[in-house]
């Protein structure tokens, strides 16, 4: 199993992560990049200077995927050892993987201590390969290939066929490599100089364990009890798979990702952000107590554009928060079936909001409610562009409402519509969610008009599932 989407999760970093570390082949992220590797070959097969499938809208193909990020890396270990033994393991529950074979063991990660896409990877031989040196087949025809050197130190400035970003190599500690994706020819000295900085001349073997310290230092205490050591495992290996599926490049003009999560590691297709899975994931992030994270991952709802592409299908209402997903660059992507019928789901707003008001009850930050985003303060672009778009998408049911016919949580195409109890279900809990966040900016008149039309969703959800809304009162009068 190469590739796992995750859907309908359980609001803990745990069952998020725990299919992605059955993987066969073991990924590396640092919120800048991934790296993929394959075990029984002790090699690593990919290396993407992004941290997310596409990197932008293709301009000649609008119903496309998108422009693919680029992948250096065709296979990179050892030369003249054929290995089929090897294994690989997340060493103590962290990114860095620890590869092992008769051949010797390595370690390849990607350093959440550098704000680089950089890829370390190191080998120490055994005795019966004592000769073994790392070689690398790359993925694409090198268009230029130059020795430069910093600081004594003789490195490798590559640049290949169909890839825009260049490539910067340094030998290090025998039989080690440091990989920096670079973004322009005449960023490799500051890159030099960055890695240089963080490195402090340790050897590869301390750079592991100072980065499995830094690490720790970053995870929280978990708030439950755990009945096994199985059970401690997964909760921290998920913190790590949850840290490095969300981006951490910068924002500047034409990019803006900053915080978005992707649904899945590679390989495969579904390393880009959904607003769904990303909301489950942001929920995971509070829950955990990763307040950073599921601050960036809050702003970066908030700072997405351009989006609002599909508002002739949303009753004219112009919205922030994708109706499907994002491409890396932080543009919505509301074609998911490349069919030429977009993609509408609804659900999506009211997990936002579900998740603001999470974050706000958790950390009670109310200055993130007064934090410049792309169309305003964070609070009024979300009472604007999410909830009032939402509220404008609802239509009568007897004598309450539901959300309007969508594609929702099963992403069918538009044409095809239909009325899902999960985007009328995640409606009412994210509108009750934002009331209370309206009342934290003080806001009460939209406090007031949102718990109104969330009482007319619950009874027009309770009138189409009338034998949920019988066991429900019959709970409530045993309870009582």
């Amino acid at each position: 199993m190469k590739f796992l989407r995750i859907r309908g999760i359980a609001a803990f970093a745990g069952v998020l992560a725990c299919q992605f570390a059955v993987a066969s082949n073991p990924v590396t992220g640092n919120g800048f990049g991934f790296a993929v590797v394959r075990p029984e070959t002790a090699s690593v097969t990919s290396f993407y200077p992004h941290p997310y499938s596409f990197v932008r809208p293709d301009a000649q193909n609008p119903l496309s995927e998108g422009v693919p990020a680029p992948n250096f890396i065709a296979s990179l270990g050892l030369s003249g050892v054929p290995i089929h033994d090897g294994t690989a393991t997340y060493e103590e529950d962290s990114q860095i993987i620890h590869i092992r074979s008769k051949a010797g063991d390595g370690f390849v990660f990607m350093p959440f201590g550098i704000e680089r896409p950089m890829l370390i990877v190191s080998w120490e031989a055994a005795s019966v390969a004592p000769a073994a040196e790392l070689s690398v087949e790359w993925k694409q025809p090198v268009e230029s290939d130059r020795p430069v050197r910093a600081a004594g130190a003789g490195m490798r400035l590559l640049k290949f066929d169909g890839i825009e970003e260049w490539l910067l190599v340094i030998p290090f500690d025998r039989s080690a490599w440091a990989l920096i994706a670079l973004e322009n020819e005449n960023d490799w000295k500051p890159a030099a100089h960055d890695f240089a900085t963080w490195r402090v001349d340790l050897n590869a073997r301390a750079l592991v364990q100072r980065e499995i310290a830094q690490v720790e230092e970053w995870r929280t205490k978990p708030s439950i009890h755990f009945r096994t050591e199985n059970e401690r495992h997964l909760w921290r290996q998920s913190e790590i798979m949850l840290r490095m599926a969300q981006c951490r490049e910068r924002n500047r003009p034409g990019r803006h990702g900053n915080g978005l999560i992707v649904a899945a590691l590679p390989d495969g297709q579904w390393f880009t952000p959904w607003v769904r899975d990303m909301a489950w994931a942001t929920m995971a992030f509070i829950r955990t107590g990763h307040r950073a994270e599921a601050r960036a991952a809050l702003l970066a709802y908030f700072n997405a554009q351009p989006t609002g592409k599909m508002k002739e299908l949303v009753n004219g209402a112009d919205y922030q928060i994708s109706v499907v997903r994002y491409f890396g660059d932080g543009s919505e992507e509301p074609f998911f079936t490349m069919e030429g019928s977009a993609n509408i789901e609804d659900d999506d707003w009211g997990e936002a909001l579900w998740v603001l008001g999470e974050y706000a009850r958790k950390f009670n930050d109310t200055a993130l409610l007064r934090t410049p985003t792309y169309r305003g303060p964070l609070y009024e672009s979300a009472r604007d562009y999410v909830a009032k778009p939402l509220l404008k998408n609802l239509e009568p049911y007897k004598n309450g409402l539901i959300v309007a016919a969508d594609t929702s949580i099963w992403e069918e195409r538009q044409k095809d519509k239909k009325h899902f109890a999960f985007s009328t279900a995640m409606a009412i809990v994210g509108l009750k969610d934002f009331a209370e966040v309206a009342g934290r900016a003080g806001d009460t008149a939209t406090q007031k008009e949102i718990l109104e039309r969330a009482a007319l969703l619950q009874a027009g959800f309770d009138a189409v599932h009338p034998q949920r809304n019988a066991s429900r009162n019959a709970r409530g009068r045993h309870e009582k």
